[in-house]
């Protein structure tokens, strides 16, 4: 026997260089650096437009037109109860439209905004003009169609009968 102990065989070997960070990573890493900014893109512009949207259904003329068509008994009578208005964002997605306009002397609308209840659905039409803080509006046409008969429902008050706030 030797004197010297026998050499362990792993020390002969060549060892392989361990892959840096990068090596064992990168195919998580790369995904997430391309995708990253693509997110924070879309998120910000949807966000952008979400809230865009909600601002423009806190509107005086659609709040107001929207809650006319609730009150109405003509239209409870055709729709039922309750009478579901579908959204600027709805509105989009279901056949309706939206266009709102401001300059330095007053804003006009002008909407189409699904409205449907219990016994059946219709379309509100509105166009208004207003004063340059939304505040007060004039309809020139604020009215509901009713699906399948086509029967048309006035909502804007006679001069005779004052509206109610």
């Amino acid at each position: 026997m030797s004197q010297f102990p026998q050499a362990d065989p792993s020390y002969a070997q060549p060892q392989k260089p361990k892959k840096g960070w990068f090596g064992r990573n990168w195919w998580w890493f790369i995904p997430i650096l391309v995708l990253t900014p693509f997110c924070c893109c879309c998120g910000t512009c949807g966000g952008i437009t979400y809230f865009s949207l909600q601002q423009v259904e806190n509107m005086g003329a659609y709040k107001d037109s929207v809650a006319a068509a609730q009150a109405s008994a003509e239209v409870q009578a055709e729709l039922g109860t309750p009478i579901d208005a579908k959204g600027i964002i709805g509105a989009a997605t279901s056949g309706g439209s939206f266009d709102a306009q401001q300059t330095t002397t007053g804003m006009s609308m002008t909407a189409v905004i699904p409205i449907s209840g219990p016994k059946g659905s219709g379309l509100l039409y509105i166009d208004a003009d207003g004063d340059a803080a939304g505040v007060n509006w004039t309809y020139t046409r604020r009215e509901v169609v009713i699906d399948g008969s086509g029967k048309t429902i006035d909502l804007i008050p006679d001069a005779s009968t004052p509206e109610s706030e």
